[in-house]
């Protein structure tokens, strides 16, 4: 997990910029990208193995195999938490409405397929 506060940099940009004029800010995370702490779905997300209801076949579903799924997925829950903190900052100045917001991904889940 990145130390970086997102969120908070973004908050910056938006102090320092011109505020009468349109802006551009990319948010490049370094989430959900590996490497993952293992066991972070479970320590830090709040997740249990149970959670996961299926695990692809061509994967082998152990404990193993889980905990990587629920590490995956606490990192796009920690992207998205970010992202939820930037809509507010913009909600909060009343730029909401007048704001495109587009999210992409670079890749799919770095599992062997």
């Amino acid at each position: 997990m990145s130390k970086s506060d997102y969120a908070a940099n973004f908050e910056d940009f938006l102090d320092s910029g011109d505020k009468e004029n349109p802006f551009c800010f990319w948010y490049g995370s370094t989430e959900p990208h590996r490497v993952y702490e293992f066991g972070s779905g479970m320590k830090k997300g709040g997740k249990q193995l149970s959670d996961i209801i299926n695990v692809y076949k061509f994967w082998p579903d152990n404990d193993t195999v889980r905990n990587d799924i629920l590490d995956y997925a606490f990192e796009i829950e920690y992207f998205d938490s970010h992202l939820v903190r930037m809509m507010g900052i913009l909600e909060k100045r009343g730029e909401l409405a007048n704001t495109i917001i587009i999210v992409t991904a670079d890749n799919g889940m770095p599992f062997p397929v």
